[in-house]
């Protein structure tokens, strides 16, 4: 969850952790939250939530990003499940896509994954829900990327809340596209990266009884999708940023659908993916079973925190602000953070006077604060650490000039 707004003439560099990247060749465990997941392939089913499509007007099945996809041909075919209730007030949806085509008309749409009652008739009430689609307006450039919400399901444009992030989204490639909402933020990644946010007041998305749909925007005419769509998810809480990187990472190997270590229970449904636990016993009630639990009897701990990801820097009234991504559901919610810092001018890490730990009270949310600010052609660097019960995570590590990596070491946080 990582933002980048440097203001002034103030130079900060963020020295961060390595995070852990997934193998091209090795699949990703479904990140918690899922309510619906349609993989395409060869099939409409919905393998979480049961809520499964129906292919209409000639849609079929091709070549996917991963197996196989939806193939559309943008002139009426479409996917329409049975998922008719989604969150409020955190989601996410994501998919791969590749296009046949860009859009030539103004105003023009392809719908790539919706849930809207929007009609040719249209109108204010039209009560329309949230929409992930391609967008070329007369005023807004050409074939932005766009994500929309009403939050009380009228036209007002005080209530229709829109964010489009423009790119070279260019025919006959892939592009594993997602869009979250947490309450207060929409985010919009392509290809593992945000690409664009829109902070609100703390809002909800207008509910209707429209089923979400893959291909076409709502129940309009000419507003589809040429081309395939593949692994379509809806999650009912906003994804952060190293979770979306971790589902593009994997490529072609896609979420994990096996199962791995043959105790019988499915990837996608098993507690502990990857040691044996067929009866699920999880006594704590946690992320994680009680045979892949370091802390079976602590439900605000399961794992120890590798080294975090994404830590990045921004500004907010000539204060430094940072956030990383949460390693709330990879190791627990009670993991805390450290964040030691310095100036540029003492390295290596671990020797520099000047060194601090950020105030405790940026320990229990994924983001801190600088109260302090670096004198003009000067800056600060930053690390992120975390830890819980099951353990202290890591700084990263560094070598140079031809010094084997040793991990980074500051005893200036507890």
């Amino acid at each position: 969850m990582m933002r980048a707004t440097i203001k002034g003439l103030l130079t900060v560099l963020v020295v961060m952790c390595s995070s852990h990247v997934q193998s091209q060749q090795d699949c990703t465990q479904l990140p918690p939250g899922a309510i619906s997941w349609w993989p395409g392939d060869g099939g409409a089913s919905d393998i979480i939530g049961g809520h499964h499509g129906t292919l209409l007007s000639g849609a079929t099945y091709g070549t996917g990003r991963v197996g196989q996809g939806f193939s559309l041909d943008g002139v009426d075919d479409h996917v329409q499940t049975t998922l008719t209730s989604t969150p409020l007030t955190a989601l996410t949806v994501d998919a791969w896509i590749r296009r046949d085509s860009v859009i030539t008309d103004i105003p023009g749409y392809q719908g790539i994954v919706t849930k809207d009652n929007y009609t040719d008739s249209g109108g204010a009430g039209s009560g329309r829900e949230w929409d992930l689609f391609f967008f070329n307006g007369a005023s807004d450039g050409t074939n932005a990327l766009r994500f929309h919400f009403s939050d009380d399901g009228t036209n007002d444009s005080d209530h229709q809340h829109d964010l489009l992030v423009y790119d070279r989204y260019e025919p006959a490639i892939w592009f594993h596209v997602a869009a979250t909402f947490d309450g207060m933020t929409i985010r919009v990644f392509v290809d593992g990266r945000e690409r664009g946010r829109l902070r609100l007041s703390p809002t909800s998305i207008f509910p209707n009884s429209t089923p979400v749909r893959i291909g076409r925007f709502g129940a309009m005419t000419g507003r589809f999708f040429p081309g395939i769509i593949d692994e379509v998810e809806v999650f009912n809480r906003a994804l952060n940023a190293c979770e979306i990187r971790a589902i593009f990472d994997a490529g072609a190997a896609g979420k994990c659908k096996g199962d791995t270590e043959g105790d019988g229970v499915l990837d996608f449904n098993d507690n502990c993916p990857y040691l044996a636990n067929p009866g699920q016993a999880n006594g704590d009630g946690d992320l994680a079973g009680d045979v892949c639990d370091c802390a079976p009897m602590d439900p605000g701990a399961f794992a120890s925190p590798l080294e975090i990801g994404l830590l990045n820097v921004g500004a907010d009234k000539d204060k430094s602000t940072m956030d990383w991504c949460s390693a709330a559901y990879s190791t627990g919610p009670a993991t805390v953070y450290d964040v030691p810092s310095a100036g540029l001018n003492e390295f290596p890490v671990g020797t520099g006077t000047s060194e601090v730990c950020l105030p405790p009270g940026s320990y229990s949310n994924p983001t801190a604060t600088d109260p302090t600010t670096p004198a003009a052609g000067a800056g600060f660097w930053y690390l992120v650490r975390g830890r819980n019960a099951c353990g202290t995570g890591t700084y990263g590590f560094e070598g140079r000039n031809g010094v084997p990596a040793s991990e980074r070491v500051t005893d200036v946080c507890p």
